[in-house]
């Protein structure tokens, strides 16, 4: 596997320091670095992600730690430090101008610099990404271009996402699956979920979207997760979403895992119902707490 690597004169760049300071952490050990073949010092990025977060550093320039990012990029443990961090004010509005314009590159350079300074992808979500992709959504009601704006900012998000979960790290942890039910077409929800989770401490199987109600019973019975996440998006009706839920919820109780399920279109649950119902992805990873998984 290739471990993703870099200069020390990058890392000074990214993080508005002198090359000459970078080089004494190394040196003594605050930052563990590697040598090629040539002599020259290269950092590894889930080392360099450490020493931002644990010194609450600000990324002047996150380009130079994000892009390009292999597809077997390292998943350390070192890159699980604390996400105690909240967002900057105005956090979905600076988001909301490199969504529109469909920067891909822009939007992946922001949330790398949010998470490199310790905010969980619980807390991106719900106080920016959530916003910032609502406000694009009334842009639908206003013809083609709207949809487009929608899909090209998903794809951004997607792609953002993607980086920070290559370098969050494989655990040991109880297993948590789930995804989007049948006729529900959204990616991103569950991507979000799967990447929190992650990032807590859980092993995760993502089965995406529109997700056949007999695939996600044959994943429960054969994988036996500990808990099961629905997110539900799409519009539906109520009956048809407490069926899904219901289900879901039958075929929980059969290996013992417990069902969350959340998004606009989910059930609205009571004191009878034998599921959760999560508010946002915050809510989420609380009610994921209760069953073991190291935060």
């Amino acid at each position: 596997m290739t471990q993703r690597s870099i200069s020390p004169r990058q890392m000074a760049r990214a993080i508005g320091a002198s090359e000459s300071s970078l080089k004494r952490w190394i040196d003594s050990g605050e930052i563990p670095a590697l040598r090629t073949i040539g002599g020259h010092r290269r950092i590894p990025l889930d080392e360099a992600l450490r020493f931002v977060r644990d010194r609450r550093l600000t990324l002047v320039n996150p380009g130079l730690l994000t892009s390009p990012a292999p597809a077997d990029a390292t998943r350390a443990a070192a890159a699980r430090s604390s996400f105690d961090q909240r967002l900057p004010p105005r956090a979905a509005r600076t988001l909301h101008g490199p969504l529109i314009a469909g920067d891909a590159k822009a939007v992946e350079e922001l949330l790398m610099s949010w998470f490199a300074s310790g905010v969980g992808i619980g807390e991106m979500a719900d106080r920016a990404i959530a916003p910032a992709m609502a406000r694009i959504g009334m842009l639908w009601q206003h013809g083609p271009e709207g949809i487009a704006t929608e899909h090209r900012a998903t794809a951004a998000l997607v792609r953002a996402v993607a980086v920070i979960q290559s370098i969050l790290p494989e655990t040991k942890g109880p297993l948590a699956l789930g995804g989007a039910p049948s006729g529900d077409p959204y990616i991103l929800p569950s991507m979000l979920v799967s990447t929190a989770l992650l990032g807590a401490g859980w092993r995760v199987a993502n089965l995406g979207p529109d997700l056949p109600a007999e695939a996600l019973a044959s994943a429960i019975a054969s994988q036996r997760p500990r808990i099961v996440w629905l997110s539900m998006t799409a519009p539906v009706s109520q009956r048809t979403a407490q069926t899904v839920t219901s289900s879901a919820a039958g075929q929980c109780a059969a290996v013992g895992a417990e069902l969350i399920v959340g998004g606009r279109a989910a059930p609205r649950a009571d004191r009878q119902t034998s599921w959760h119902a999560a508010r946002s992805i915050g809510n989420l990873l609380s009610i994921a707490r209760r069953w073991g998984a190291p935060l």
